[in-house]
């Protein structure tokens, strides 16, 4: 059975990388401490989608 499950690159608020799959929970940045992930499929406060980053994973 294939999964629908998709990662993608986002950036916390102060432009550290970080992968979300489906922001269903929040956690810190490991190298801010800032908030990122998120809850019910909504992306923290301050985190970007950074879509430069995925063409990379798809090589």
């Amino acid at each position: 059975m294939e999964s629908d499950f998709q990662e993608h690159w986002y950036e916390c608020p102060k432009g550290h990388l970080h992968l979300c799959g489906s922001a269903v929970q929040t956690n810190c940045c490991l190298d801010c401490g800032e908030p990122v992930g998120g809850q019910n499929h909504t992306i923290a406060t301050g985190n970007s989608r950074n879509s430069r980053n995925e063409e990379f994973d798809n090589v």
